[in-house]
């Protein structure tokens, strides 16, 4: 419209209005395709006056990279909490011997299947199922 284009992009149509195309492109820089701006503009354009609509695409792109490196700076930072919180899961061990009884029941666990409960109370896992349920 602004650039005296037909209806179709590809022809001329009368006298294009540089200054105000270049307004809209500046306004409203983060909904247009830079190549497809720019390839549409005349080519004596001076720079000069495509200079304020560049500037604000390279600061969109710039502010863009900064988010992004911000998401993969947090990212990175709670990967790390998870690993650091593994390790403190995984270094909890308990030493199982014929002696250790359920707290429940007081029998030997031996080889059968417990739960470590609070406080390193063990359970048969089918006593901790059972008492999760009722």
């Amino acid at each position: 419209m602004y650039l005296g284009l037909d209806e179709s992009g590809a022809g001329r149509v009368g006298e294009p209005n540089i200054i105000a195309a270049l307004k809209v492109l500046t306004k409203h820089h983060q909904y247009i395709d830079t190549p497809k701006a720019l390839a549409v503009l005349p080519e004596d354009t001076e720079l000069k006056k495509v200079q304020s609509y560049l500037e604000k695409v390279i600061e969109q792109q710039a502010m863009q990279w900064r988010r992004g490196q911000v998401l993969k700076s947090l990212t990175h930072a709670e990967l790390l909490q998870v690993h650091q919180r593994r390790m403190q899961v995984e270094s909890n061990r308990v030493l199982v011997t014929d002696e250790r009884l359920c707290s429940s029941c007081k029998k030997r666990l031996q080889t059968r299947f417990f739960v470590l409960g609070a406080y390193c109370t063990m359970v048969f896992y089918l006593r901790s199922a059972f008492a999760r349920h009722s």
